[in-house]
């Protein structure tokens, strides 16, 4: 309980959080005010009488049992205008339009008849008084239910003979198939209406999104393995997709990846920083991701600028040798330079930074920024432009800050190391003939301390011929070669986690599997009390040394990783022990002898051994795509809610089909996330979530579900075909069916949403 107590102080203390929760919960109401309007609208149109008009729904509720239970407003906004109840349900989960002869409860279908019939009369005008006492009379018993509905067959009681009844001239039953159609359809065609315009608006004023720049490749991933070209910009995905300079890295690339089929290539044609194009056959992985199931990944982060954030560059809690630099770094500095001794490497992107870093670990490096200067008046800097905007001219000078090494924390032991699992192309292992499956032994006659430091073995002989003795399985006998291998300086390093991760060797090209059993241990060391070689890891969580430290681990919601849970192995344990508060120890699982052992270790910061990452958090790339004009705006509104109802489509095929873990389901919790985490950011990027949301809603909605508008759609044309209601021998119980079916995917959604916030 702690650790959400101290996320949600954090998340309340910050006003923009609450303007995004504010400008969510408008535009999540204003997709569903649409979709019931447009029910509304077409219903008037056709002469329907519309009783109620909600977004929401205005189930009533009680808090408590028996006598003791208080009742809660069923609504809590209402207002009667003619014949229409308008209102705010006080369950945020839809909208109805409940229409005179029209109710999606099928416990209430034949009382939805009876209220559509009257008796026949001589006179007209007598007719339509009675109607409307009647209506007036019974509108406030009836239930709230969903969508506007279909029609069901006409009644017939056994107790009022057909003949002296009719259908009330002005009830959903009454109107023609077509009128019908109409009505149930509008609901979704307002909902694509609208998506339209949500995006043209974003287009207009100008959309962010996260370009398709190439910010890192994990090393093992396809997309490493085929030696996608760092700092390259992504421009065609698929053979048949569209070629485009504002490819988006979330919406575009890893949507598309994430529901690409399993062992098909997946095309991609890749401009790099020199112009040249290339074209790159990348065959996704499929990887399974505890609680969420299974998704195809191809490895490729995004790219970051080479500015700092402008809030908490450098965290303070981290042992990082940027927290010690001199001068201090400062929110929204732009890195232009990087000095190693007498040489000066420019900065113009991300993967200039990364190279730097990663060929110069063991150095002393001098950050060259540009800072704004403070404002006469004492006032802060201006906040620096997201990209594609227009910067004011505002003074700013050059700081030169000197930063350490950054020491790797140690726990005094080392895993063991597997096979190479992957090699990259045009390599130095793949042209020295290395292959996966082979376990590299000895460096130059030195056995290998720890696979974990293996990378800066050999970084450190970059330029140099190294020996590699391999083992190597041939016709189920083991040898060992000697193998001459021409290490490089590597042209980037990886700290992201990511799971089924592999030690990256980017000296020589290749990827090493990490074993979790107990190589050795390192003399005089606490693990060398506690563990020896052959002990099996089985278990590691990151523990506050002291109280302050606990409260940060908290407030991260760090978990234990078991190593027998798909994908979890000791490289993501050293992953989170680099980038733990300070003053964190590591409590170690192991089974030994058949029993299984806990050790609680405290890491001590080498002198031997560095980070390349020193602790510097940069800002997200950001691009803005402004449209040439009105006109240019609703094209790519209309091209963007074509993409996203594709989407959907794409997505319940491979979720009916088991590809899609349907643990990767959000409900409104997460709906209500996203878009508030949207909102916050920028109202544009809210509108382009709005247009994904009012896809998702209209493709849902016209699935042929009974209760859902697709399913009544579906009677309505089978009424069309055969010339008379589907009789409600059929119609209640597939009602009940799609009822129950809708009800279950709510609580299943629900209980994933619970536990991916609150669990």
């Amino acid at each position: 309980m702690g650790m959400h107590l101290i996320a949600a102080t954090s998340w309340f203390a910050d006003w923009s959080n609450w303007y995004g929760l504010f400008m969510a919960i408008l535009g999540l109401g204003f997709v569903i005010f649409v979709h019931e309007l447009g029910h509304f609208l077409v219903a008037k149109a056709c002469g329907v009488k519309c009783e109620k008009f909600y977004v929401g729904f205005d189930v009533p509720i009680k808090l408590g049992w028996g006598k003791w239970a208080i009742p809660l407003p069923a609504s809590l906004w209402k207002k009667q205008w003619g014949e229409t109840v308008y209102g705010i349900g006080i369950i945020p989960l839809g909208g109805y339009v409940k229409m005179l002869g029209q109710d999606d409860n099928p416990a209430r279908y034949r009382e939805m008849q009876e209220r559509s019939r009257m008796k026949q009369q001589a006179d007209a005008d007598a007719v339509d008084t009675d109607a409307a006492s009647e209506t007036a009379a019974t509108a406030e018993q009836s239930t709230a239910s969903g969508q506007a509905s279909p029609d069901a067959p006409q009644p017939s009681g056994e107790d009022s003979p057909a003949d002296e009844f009719a259908l009330d001239p002005r009830s959903y039953m009454a109107k023609s198939v077509p009128a019908r159609m109409a009505i149930i359809s509008a609901g979704v065609i307002m909902n694509l209406i609208f998506a339209v315009i949500f995006a043209a608006t974003a287009y207009y004023f100008g959309a962010p999104y996260t370009p398709t720049y190439i910010g890192g490749t994990t090393p093992g991933s396809p997309a490493w393995v085929e030696n996608l070209p760092l700092g390259a910009k992504i421009i065609q995905i698929g053979a048949d997709g569209r070629r485009s300079e504002h490819l988006r890295y979330g919406m575009d690339l890893r949507q598309t990846v994430a529901l690409w089929d399993a062992g098909k290539p997946l095309d991609l044609v890749v401009r790099d920083r020199d112009g040249n194009e290339q074209k790159f056959a990348v065959t996704p992985h499929v990887v399974e991701i505890e609680g969420e199931g299974k998704i195809s990944q191809i490895g490729v982060g995004s790219s970051l600028q080479v500015r700092l954030a402008a809030r908490d560059p450098i965290p303070a809690d981290l042992p990082v040798s940027a927290a010690d630099a001199t001068p201090a770094f400062a929110p929204a500095d732009l890195i232009k330079q990087i000095v190693v001794g007498e040489t000066v490497y420019p900065i113009e992107a991300f993967a200039d930074l990364r190279s730097v870093r990663a060929a110069h670990v063991d150095d002393e490096l001098v950050y060259v920024v540009e800072r704004e200067v403070a404002t006469e008046d004492g006032g802060e800097p201006a906040s620096p432009a997201t990209d594609g905007e227009a910067d004011e001219e505002v003074p700013t000078e050059l700081v030169r800050i000197t930063v350490a090494p950054r020491k790797r924390r140690m726990l005094g032991f080392a895993i063991t190391a597997g096979p190479i699992v992957a090699i990259r192309k045009d390599s130095p292992a793949e042209r020295a003939g290395l292959q996966v499956g082979d376990v590299i032994k000895q460096v130059n006659g030195q056995e290998i301390d720890d696979p974990l430091t293996l990378p800066d073995v050999l970084r450190r002989l970059a330029g140099e011929t190294v020996t590699l003795s391999v083992e190597r399985r041939v016709k189920k006998e083991t040898e060992i070669l000697q193998i001459d291998v021409a290490a490089e300086t590597p042209r980037a390093y990886s700290v992201t986690p990511a799971f089924d991760k592999p030690i990256g060797v980017e000296a020589i090209g290749v990827a090493i599997e990490p074993v979790n059993i107990v190589a050795k241990t390192v003399p005089g060391t606490a693990a060398a009390e506690h563990l020896r070689p052959g002990d099996e890891l089985l278990q590691v969580e990151m523990v506050g040394a002291t109280e302050a430290a606990q409260k940060k681990l908290d407030a991260r919601r760090s978990e234990p990783l078991d190593f027998a849970k798909p994908g979890l192995n000791w490289v993501l344990a050293d992953i989170a022990l680099q980038s733990s508060p300070r003053d964190t120890n590591v409590r170690i699982l192991f089974r030994r002898d058949g029993g299984d052992v806990t050790v609680e270790l405290e890491p001590q910061l080498s002198d031997e051994w560095h980070l390349p990452n020193r602790g510097i958090v940069l800002t997200e790339l950001e691009h803005i795509h402004y449209a040439d004009g009105v006109l240019d705006a609703f094209a790519l509104g209309l091209r963007q809610t074509r993409e996203d109802a594709l989407r959907v489509f794409v997505f319940l095929r491979k979720l009916v089909t088991g590809r899609i873990s349907p643990n990767l389901l959000g409900g409104p919790i997460t709906i209500g996330a996203v878009a508030t985490s949207e909102a916050s950011r920028d109202f544009c990027r809210l509108l382009l979530f709005l247009t994904l949301l009012s896809a998702n809603l209209a493709v849902i909605n016209f699935m042929p579900i009974p209760v859902l508008d697709g399913g009544h759609m579906v009677f309505l044309i089978l009424e069309a075909i055969f010339r008379r209601p589907v009789s409600e021998r059929i119609v209640i119980p597939l009602t009940y069916l799609g009822l129950f079916l809708i009800l279950g995917l709510m609580v299943f959604v629900f209980g994933r949403d619970i536990q991916r916030f609150m669990f």
